[in-house]
């Protein structure tokens, strides 16, 4: 059993744990821990009294975390669509690439882009364009595997994470959803005025498309280096977000699929493009 001091020392080693959350989580916690360090302050008089602010204190530490947890979650979480959003993905990638490169293994990405989405906006406005992203993003989630995780990246663009997943089977994947959305018009609850202004009317079902450009790690000259890389820094105290970080995520892993979007839409749209095809020779 903890003495006293012991009791004391502990609960403020968890409020010291919990601050540092906080401080990178950038909450607006820091007052209930404050409050929690008080009720250690104020109970010391007495064996009992600090037994009871010792209770106390890990109460409140308790309710702390799970703000952080609940706030923590909601910082990964899109508003619009409730898919995970770009925070998630830069916390959640580094950690996959580093397993499939241990592995040895390949994984894949897909950058999916709702083809004249803007049009949708003019015709029927904003709130019809916010029904018909939260209605692509459900397909998005329908339509893939259980093991692949599906991020809104931003405005009308997703990102979709294929693990164990060559860039070729990605791009079967790729077509196959793309089919998919393709054949599944949107049903809209909205209803729009006559051009006359005389009368509501209801919108019909919309037909949307998609692009999506794929790239595999199996396509990247880097890719073989960073198992070397990571295992070089891991002997060094340092982890995956060093190896595949930030400017490696954007540059090296996601820019080659947006790249192959981009030809995507350049081709006319409603297609699949896999990085490195048809590109002409130099």
């Amino acid at each position: 059993m903890l003495k006293e001091g012991q009791e004391k020392q502990l609960t403020q080693e968890e409020i010291e744990k919990t601050r540092e959350s906080v401080d990178a989580f950038g909450s607006d916690f820091v007052h209930e821990i404050a409050s929690a360090e008080n009720d250690i302050r104020s109970g010391v008089k007495s064996k009992e009294d600090t037994a009871d602010a010792h209770s106390t204190a890990l109460l409140r530490l308790k309710e702390v975390e799970n703000k952080l947890s609940e706030a923590e979650k909601k910082a990964r979480k899109d508003n619009l669509t409730g898919l995970l959003n770009r925070n998630a993905y830069l916390a959640d990638v580094p950690g996959q690439l580093n397993v499939e490169s241990r592995y040895k293994r390949h994984c894949s990405m897909l950058v999916v882009d709702f083809d004249h989405f803007k049009s949708v906006n003019d015709r029927y406005g904003h709130n019809v364009g916010d029904q018909a992203l939260r209605e692509l993003a459900r397909m998005l989630e329908k339509f893939v595997r259980s093991s692949d995780k599906v991020y809104r990246w931003g405005g009308e663009e997703f990102v979709i994470m294929l693990p164990e997943t060559g860039s070729s089977d990605a791009a079967d994947l790729a077509e196959r959803i793309r089919e998919r959305i393709e054949a599944s018009p949107i049903v809209i609850e909205n209803k729009k005025n006559s051009e006359d202004g005389k009368e509501v009317i209801p919108i019909p079902p919309i037909t949307i498309t998609v692009s999506i450009g794929c790239a595999g790690t199996d396509q990247l000259l880097s890719w073989k280096g960073y198992h070397r890389k990571y295992s070089e820094k891991k002997a060094m105290g340092q982890g995956e977000e060093e190896v595949f970080g930030e400017q490696y995520l954007k540059e090296e892993f996601f820019k080659p699929a947006d790249d192959a979007l981009r030809r995507a839409k350049e081709d006319g749209r409603n297609r699949v493009k896999i990085f490195g095809e048809d590109l002409p020779e130099e």
